[in-house]
């Protein structure tokens, strides 16, 4: 059995679409089916990529009838940043418009792509200018008329198949992934509220009644003579391919895999990211657990042992390692065994570790002295090591390189798109928007990744509703922006106020409250 959404939800999605009037929409759908074929500013792409990939990508943004339905010859598509009337929208069918005319809108000369588009025509392929958002900014207005990103993802997945009910962030990440949306372009073009209830049904949505609310291009019969050509049970369309939704963001799936190949892996990243969360969950799956959190004084007489003075003796005692080594080797050899190190660089590695560095690579053998005696250590196959670390703590060193290339690093980024599922918008704000453009502007002023703000900040238990989503009033979105997200921004910036202002705008830094507050959030999202 499969899920499509359904014609309530289709229908949601057309009406927030026309709620907004684009400036020059055919510029903004030609540029999104441009950037699903592969081109950018960096290299040059062959023009055949337009033929190639065109149409599809066309279809997804455009076509009017259900693969069960036999299409009309003209006007079988329409542009969806121009629904509200067909005056501008091509005549001629959908594969004549992206094989002739939108090929050749683009390198034909048109004024409207001098600044956007470089052409090699004696090579046959073409590449976005350095400053191609700023152009199609100018030409469509669209920083001031951004387009509703999940009604769009919605949209474009109208006649799509899918395994189970999904969410917004897969609807949305599967959506910038196939038309190559990069980060300032998401910024620039989409805004995140998440208003339109996700339903779902058993057949795919009835195109005919979506079809008679957009209107006919030419008479109120024009729509009447499509005939039905397949059963609706026999159509699947387009389906969705939950594989490749998040298939370069962290996943309990991709952790378990990792570990068992590898045996060790480190979490890292600012703030923020879920990576105690991540090592939480992975934890159900192990037979047993042992968690340990480094710090500046952590020892290898903690670690693996040594001696110590107990009143007026000295005594040697077995650290945590060779504890836990020894429970292994008493216990059934299937068991799988966890080893959560939080903060792992928070101690001096090479020190805590000693010569067991080289046996995280589990071939190796190595002898340690204990209480006296040469003893033979390795580490067994069925003991994994977990290690979290914050990436944006600039008080604490760098992990030696003996050690980090033994093990897997899996980077934990900021992730807004989570938000649009977690955080309904309220009062007209979006909390994804708010920091997806917070994390923009620091990683402009910055440059750097690790100084960003983890979307976990926004998920606080005292705005937990019972069906489990966060729902950040204004009073309760103002105390965590005042005293969690903005120290965080203060302490990047070194406390710079020009360089926290350039990050935030001129209000929000003041700590505002209650209608100021409200009021510069609202201002800053535009």
């Amino acid at each position: 059995m499969g899920y499509f959404l359904d014609t309530k939800t289709i229908e949601k999605a057309y009406k927030e679409l026309t709620k907004k009037e684009v400036k020059n929409p055919s510029v903004l759908f030609t540029f999104l089916i441009l950037k699903g074929c592969n081109y950018n500013n960096l290299s040059f792409e062959p023009l055949k990529n337009i033929t190639e990939y065109g149409v599809d990508l066309t279809k997804r943004l455009s076509w009017l009838f259900a693969p069960y339905e036999k299409p009309t010859s003209k006007s079988n598509f329409i542009n969806p940043f121009n629904m509200s009337e067909w005056g501008s929208n091509p005549k001629e069918s959908l594969e004549k418009w992206v094989r002739t005319r939108l090929k050749n809108n683009i390198i034909g000369g048109a004024t409207t792509w001098r600044n956007v588009i470089i052409e090699d025509l004696k090579n046959q392929q073409i590449k976005f200018t350095y400053n191609y958002i700023d152009e199609i900014n100018s030409l469509t207005q669209i920083n001031e008329h951004k387009i509703n990103l999940v009604a769009l993802s919605i949209w474009a997945n109208r006649f799509t198949q899918f395994e189970r009910k999904i969410t917004y962030s897969e609807l949305t990440n599967e959506f910038l992934k196939s038309y190559n949306i990069i980060s300032k372009e998401k910024e620039l073009i989409f805004h995140a509220d998440n208003d339109i209830e996700l339903d779902f049904s058993d057949e795919p949505h009835n195109a005919s009644y979506i079809r008679s609310i957009i209107g006919s291009p030419n008479n109120v019969d024009y729509w009447t003579n499509v005939e039905q050509v397949y059963e609706k049970n026999d159509m699947y369309g387009r389906k969705f391919e939950m594989q490749n939704v998040n298939q370069n963001s962290v996943s309990e799936k991709r952790i378990n895999e990792l570990l068992s190949k590898y045996f060790q892996v480190i979490l890292s990243g600012p703030p923020g990211t879920s990576k105690s969360y991540l090592t939480s969950k992975i934890s159900d799956s192990f037979d047993t657990v042992t968690n340990i959190q480094f710090h500046p004084q952590y020892s290898y007489q903690q670690f693996i042992g040594g001696y110590i003075v107990e009143k007026d003796e000295v005594n040697y005692r077995k650290g945590l390692l060779l504890n836990l080594l020894e429970e292994i080797n008493n216990s059934p050899s299937q068991k799988s065994h966890l080893l959560i190190i939080d903060e792992i660089n928070r101690a001096n590695l090479s020190q805590v570790f000693g010569e067991i560095i080289q046996c995280l690579d589990r071939d190796h053998k190595t002898e340690i002295l204990v209480d006296g005696h040469q003893e033979e250590l390795f580490l067994p196959k069925n003991l994994y090591i977990i290690g979290t670390m914050n990436s944006s703590d600039r008080t604490i060193g760098s992990i030696d390189h003996a050690l980090r290339r033994r093990f897997i690093n899996v980077y934990c980024e900021p992730d807004p798109n989570l938000l649009i599922d977690l955080c309904p918008s309220q009062d007209g704000i979006s909390v994804s928007d708010l920091l997806t453009k917070i994390n923009q502007n620091l990683l402009k002023s910055h440059k750097n990744r690790e100084l960003l703000v983890g979307h976990a900040n926004f998920l606080d238990d005292n705005v937990k509703g019972e069906d489990g989503k966060y729902y950040w009033n204004i009073h309760s979105l103002e105390l965590v922006f005042n005293y969690k997200v903005l120290p965080m921004i203060e302490e990047f910036c070194y406390g710079n106020y020009l360089q926290i202002k350039s990050v935030l705008g001129d209000q929000l830094p003041l700590r505002l409250t209650g209608d100021e507050f409200e009021q510069a959030i609202k201002e800053f999202l535009k």
